[in-house]
């Protein structure tokens, strides 16, 4: 790959927004605009304000200026949390002032070029420690997850229903609850089991028969759905999940 493409690739795999303090949300600043000079231009001109940078999928950098108050400091690293859902879920947010830049971000911002300290670009060296392989995407999606128990946990089922069924991000999911003392409490902990490898589900239309969905939305967005069931009459199904083992 020559070093045109690799840098034209960099480029397209970047997204850069400025935070907005009348609207308190990040909006994006389209490649178009960005200078020749690079990000390095926009952050020595805007010193009172807080950037976003997306190395997508590797990472994500907030910065702040040093002229930037501590309320927006504040408010843009509330609100970071949410845009890097929306983009790509599970990635790492650093927090970056002037003159504490790390390499990596001087890289992206043009701040500093590689080839001064003897990288390469688009060699794994010049690259964040999270490269999207195959083992990063796993612990990704297994952090989403893990982010949908924790929602579940802080959500009570409604009396005399326990949760069967999840469906998120067009997945579907078993419910498996534990229960384990803590300190003299008793903590109730939910792991969603994923159909077994190779398990195909057939097209076509199916009645939740005996399940009552219940919806939960965030932001205007719909985050999942809960299949609950009756505990009294609660009985052995076949059910999509009739091959997983609820006990492993």
């Amino acid at each position: 790959m020559t070093s045109d493409a690799v840098e034209k690739k960099e480029k397209e795999s970047v997204k850069f927004f400025k935070f907005n303090k009348d609207t308190s949300e990040f909006e994006e600043i389209p490649a178009a605009s960005i200078p020749p000079e690079g990000i390095k231009k926009v952050l020595q001109e805007h010193r009172a304000d807080s950037y976003a940078i997306f190395q997508v999928p590797y990472i994500v950098w907030l910065y702040h200026g040093p002229e930037t108050s501590v309320q927006t400091k504040f408010v843009s690293a509330r609100t970071i949390s949410k845009l890097r859902d929306d983009i790509m879920i599970g990635a790492k947010i650093m927090t970056v002032d002037e003159g504490s830049e790390p390499l990596p971000f001087k890289f992206v911002t043009k701040m500093a070029d590689p080839a001064d300290f003897g990288i390469e670009k688009g060699t794994a060296e010049y690259k964040p420690a999270y490269t999207g392989s195959a083992e990063d995407l796993t612990k990704i999606e297994k952090m989403s997850l893990e982010k949908v128990s924790l929602l579940l946990e802080q959500i009570p089922t409604p009396n005399g229903f326990e949760r069967e069924v999840i469906i998120h991000d067009n997945s579907i999911y078993a419910v498996k609850n534990a229960r384990r003392s803590f300190m003299g409490s008793e903590i109730e902990e939910i792991e969603l089991i994923p159909l077994p490898k190779g398990t195909r589900v057939e097209s076509g239309t199916y009645m939740a028969e005996e399940l009552s969905p219940r919806l939960y939305f965030e932001n205007n967005k719909l985050l999942l759905i809960e299949l609950l069931r009756k505990t009294p009459e609660r009985v052995k199904q076949e059910t999509l999940f009739n091959k997983i083992d609820k006990n492993a």
